[in-house]
């Protein structure tokens, strides 16, 4: 949900406050699931909203489906080969 809904639209409007609760969001799901990098993401995204850096706000939207990609490979167990 996050990738196909929210995220185009933060990405096209930059809504700092809908780009904040988004990152607050993440630093939750981050929390809740352990995944370092998504809760590290969120904090950095929440630190560009506070600051209203749109740029950096911008740049980290775009980076987004990376940072789940190798939240996603840094969470998959071992393999058994």
């Amino acid at each position: 949900e996050l990738l196909r809904e929210r995220l185009p639209a933060l990405q096209q409007t930059l809504r700092m406050r809908e780009v904040g609760r988004f990152a607050e969001s993440l630093q939750e799901i981050g929390q809740d699931a352990a995944l370092s990098v998504i809760k590290q993401y969120g904090e950095r995204l929440a630190q560009a909203v506070q600051q209203f850096d749109v740029t950096t706000a911008e740049s980290l939207l775009q980076q987004f489906p990376a940072h789940v990609a190798s939240a996603l490979a840094s969470n998959e167990p071992p393999s058994s080969e």
